[in-house]
């Protein structure tokens, strides 16, 4: 991630302009970095555009232009230009990006186009950020309709054309709203392309398409791809680094999110809804998130709901997927998403390698779709250079089998040719509807699970299973593990129920300085009926918000968490959790906030969520073997669930301590909570090892109170924090909420 520059303006500088042999066109004209540009449909081409009383007018200006590394080029707010497009022109670096923005106040800065060009458009662009636009795409050509410029050729909002030297750089789309005038319109939001005869090397690293809003385009919401201008390129390998979060997109004809030719992606707290809903007929299926030739990524938090098919193609519905991990692609994370009311399967398959489906819910999916009938449906399909399905894992998914016809799980050979090894499908949770034609498995000929066991089935009878595989019907569990040579053999079925669980209490929460972290802990909640699956987490920083996929950031199955994702020191973040049972039943969520904030590891004894001998982040010492005389425990402490302490019923010497590394000189303060039983030798909170004398801080007898020590000037980027007890038989000391925290 870059900061944008803050240098001041040094000049302002115009290059002659070239005039090109035997051309009409001129180059663009070149200006010095670090200048704000402004843009005013009130303005005129011939201000010097560097400040708001002298904006320039038209897009074609900002085209006309090569801008350099701290440029801004900022749009007035409530501003429209009809009829315009934008090329960029020139590249930011790693320190300095060119910013296109907007300025002032009102709506966002609008961009309009009837014509089948792109609206905003570059070619070997690095390090641009293109942020808070509104852009209207309002071309008539029909979706099924080919323009003039090929296959590939439609109306974009905002696209990058690759097809130079390369590599290039840090290209971001945050925050525009980009909207068509049709969904059977031949429109797409945002296209990141890269366009070579043959390429298998990297292209572009560092893409972040974040917090974008598209909706009703015609074709494609969010997609990169390779294109050879006839053919896709079928290389993992042309894009790195890149980020889809956070973008929500409705009413799309056909495709959502198409991730395309990339490696180490994440795709997360996406909401896409209503894809595919074009009926003409475009020769293709659509799904709502979609990655294709890509290696390594994480597809997390998502919501992905009511995909279409985009009606018939030929009497044959295609795809229509909330969720397909599509050929070629391998060691993929697909966790924590909800998939729900989808046309086709809730999460689909093509031929794919050690992929990873954990932790999904998926629920009314109708499964109509050529790749099967399951809510979770695993093909072979391919019209790449991987065959078969291989080391495909599904655990742990909450799966509602709730719509006329459809499975659990399916599994299909499409393409012959390739091999079914090492796939599992273990420890999921499925819940029977009363369909017709429900069942837990639908198995086709020449497809193969290696393992499938520890399943939970939950229905209304207690005790009902029915599956397919190969043609015949099973209709008990006993002839099923049979037949299938040990699948199941530790699965059950069990009563589906609706009672939802007790809400989690006692909630702590803490930040650590030293790695951006946020530990969270709580005690249990109760579920006596199917019984506590997991917590689900959620933040924001504004309180009282609605828990969504969008602000979700994890799952736990015991009652403590930390996130480490996207973490601002010092800032409050809210928090809420909720229980949720294995029949997906969710407790009311509570929430707490984080206002507390150390460098300090562990500083309230919560991140192991139970008592131990071995608290995370501390560390023992003694001198006449007492290790067992510090320990953590539920007792009483001053917050939250946990707290030190320092006991045994025989004499002990023992220090608890810790030295965070890395930190800024300066001023610091150190304190903690502590209470004592009296009488020992010597019961101390102790500071060293910071470039300064040592501080002993004495902890007296009596209830709890709170050490301070101010001033503790770290002159060495380290500090060593640490309890020591000198103490006779039955004597304690307790401590808690030790914090470190720069003056």
């Amino acid at each position: 991630m870059w900061r944008f520059s803050k240098a001041t303006l040094v000049k302002f500088l115009i290059l002659t302009v070239l005039l090109l042999p035997m051309a009409c066109s001129q180059s663009a004209n070149v200006f010095a970095n670090n200048t704000t540009y402004y843009v005013s449909t009130s303005g005129n081409d011939n201000n010097s555009g560097s400040s708001t009383t002298q904006p320039w007018k038209t897009l074609s200006k900002v085209s006309s232009m090569t801008f350099q590394p701290g440029d801004k080029i900022l749009l007035k707010c409530g501003d429209t230009w009809n009829n315009e497009t934008l090329v960029l022109h020139g590249s930011g670096n790693s320190s300095s990006v060119i910013e296109l923005g907007s300025y002032g106040t009102g709506n966002k800065p609008t961009i309009i186009n009837n014509t089948s060009k792109d609206v905003i458009a570059g070619t070997n662009l690095s390090f641009w950020l293109i942020h808070n636009l509104k852009i209207g795409l309002t071309t008539t050509v029909p979706i099924d309709q080919v323009p003039a410029g090929g296959a590939d050729n439609e109306e974009v909002g905002i696209s990058l054309i690759y097809d130079g030297v390369g590599p290039y750089y840090g290209m971001q789309i945050r925050g525009n709203e980009i909207y068509g005038a049709s969904i059977d319109n031949r429109t797409s939001g945002i296209t990141v392309i890269a366009k070579y005869s043959s390429r298998s090397t990297l292209v572009l690293q560092g893409l972040y398409m974040t917090d974008n809003y598209i909706h009703d385009v015609g074709i494609r919401a969010i997609h990169t791809a390779g294109w050879t201008g006839s053919a896709n390129l079928l290389s993992t390998q042309l894009f790195k680094d890149v980020y889809i979060e956070g973008n929500t997109i409705y009413n799309i004809g056909c495709q959502g999110i198409i991730l395309g030719m990339a490696n180490n992606a994440f795709i997360r707290w996406n909401k896409v809804s209503y894809g595919g809903q074009s009926t003409i007929n475009v020769g293709w299926g659509p799904a709502g998130i979609w990655p294709i030739e890509v290696d390594t990524a994480q597809i997390k938090f998502n919501e992905v709901s009511n995909q279409d098919t985009n009606g018939f193609n030929n009497g044959v519905r295609y795809d229509g997927e909330g969720i397909e991990l599509d050929w070629d692609t391998q060691n993929i994370l697909l966790q924590y998403n909800y998939v729900h009311d989808n046309v086709g399967a809730g999460l689909g398959t093509m031929a794919n390698l050690n992929n990873k489906i954990y932790n999904n819910k998926v629920s009314g999916n109708q499964g109509l779709s050529t790749l099967g009938a399951g809510q979770i449906a695993v093909s072979d399909f391919t019209a790449g250079t991987m065959y078969g399905v291989n080391g495909l894992d599904i655990q742990n998914n909450l799966v509602f089998v709730n719509t006329t016809n459809t499975k659990a799980l399916t599994t299909n050979n499409i393409s012959p040719g390739g091999t079914w090894n090492n796939n599992n499908f273990s420890n999921n949770n499925i819940v029977m509807g009363s369909s017709t034609g429900n069942l837990v498995y639908g198995i086709l000929n020449n497809t193969n699970l290696s393992t499938a066991d520890n399943n939970g089935i939950y229905s209304s009878s207690g005790n009902w299973f029915g599956a397919w595989r190969y043609g015949t019907y099973y209709w008990d569990l006993p002839s099923w593990r049979t037949a299938t040579g040990g699948y199941d053999n530790n699965s059950s079925t069990y009563y589906s129920e609706t009672v939802v669980p007790t809400s989690p209490t006692h909630l702590d929460a803490s930040g650590n300085l030293a790695n951006n972290t946020v530990s969270l802990s709580w005690s249990a909640s109760s579920d006596s009926n199917s019984g506590v699956s997991h917590y689900n987490i959620y933040r924001s920083t504004v309180s009282g918000f609605t828990p969504s996929y969008m602000n979700m950031f994890g799952e736990a199955t015991g009652t403590a968490f930390i996130d480490n994702i996207y973490i601002t020191p010092n800032t409050t973040y809210y928090y809420k959790i909720e229980a949720e049972d294995k029949n997906g039943n969710v407790s009311p969520a509570v929430q707490i906030s984080v206002t507390k904030w150390s460098f300090l590891s562990n500083m309230g004894f919560e991140n192991d969520a139970q008592p131990t001998q071995t608290p995370a982040g501390w560390n023992t010492w003694t001198d006449n073997n007492s290790a067992d005389a510090d320990y953590t425990n539920n007792y009483q402490p001053y917050s939250g669930n946990y707290r030190l302490e320092h006991y045994r019923t025989t004499a002990y010497r023992v220090f608890t301590y810790q030295t965070p590394t890395g930190l800024v000189n300066g001023l610091y303060t150190v304190r903690a909570r502590v209470a004592s039983s009296g009488g020992q030798n010597a019961s101390q909170m102790q500071i060293k090892n910071y470039g300064g004398a040592d501080i002993y801080s004495n902890i007296t007898g009596g209830a709890w109170n709170q050490i301070v020590v101010t001033n503790v000037n770290v002159t060495n980027g380290q500090i060593l924090i640490g309890f020591w007890s000198d103490a006779n038989a039955y004597n304690w000391i307790t401590v808690d909420d030790v914090e470190l925290i720069k003056q």
